[in-house]
């Protein structure tokens, strides 16, 4: 029972049935101001051809959002590979776990890399790109930061 317009839900139906998360994710905050950076594609390109040279069985991509315009295709392509990935926004994580629920080798996980965090598993390639000149809180990091000059 839809108590409102029928042929209204219909037709947002129909203009939604092939709604894409990761898509509308990335039109948002490209265009917003988030302050999210993007890994530029060529260096996606780069980074996971040396997956294909190499024998990788486990991947993990920290701070996944920054790939986002190019993560499905990633992910599609190494469908025979385990892929973990790491977001420190629990949004981004939810939208993670909705946009790959069945990619049975996907697994999002809601951690900081900037952060003590205990992972059980063990990497044959690690895709990292890490916030650079920004510190939100000195307390926050596990490496030790001299703020005082020597």
């Amino acid at each position: 029972y839809f108590p409102g317009d029928r042929d209204f839900f219909f037709q947002l139906f129909d203009i939604g049935k092939d709604f894409n998360i990761l898509d509308f994710t990335f039109e948002t905050l490209k265009n917003g101001r988030f302050g999210t950076s993007f890994s530029p594609l060529y260096l996606n390109n780069f980074m996971f051809e040396v997956i294909g040279q190499k024998q990788v069985k486990k991947i993990l991509i920290t701070e996944a959002e920054k790939i986002l315009p190019d993560l499905k295709n990633i992910i599609e392509k190494y469908k025979n590979q385990e892929i973990t990935l790491t977001t420190e926004n629990f949004l981004m994580n939810e939208i993670f776990k909705t946009a790959f629920v069945d990619y049975k080798n996907v697994k999002a996980l809601y951690v900081s890399i900037y952060k003590k965090f205990l992972m059980d598993n063990k990497f044959d390639y690690i895709f990292s790109i890490p916030a650079i000149s920004s510190i939100p809180s000195v307390g926050a990091y596990c490496i030790r930061l001299s703020l005082s000059s020597p």
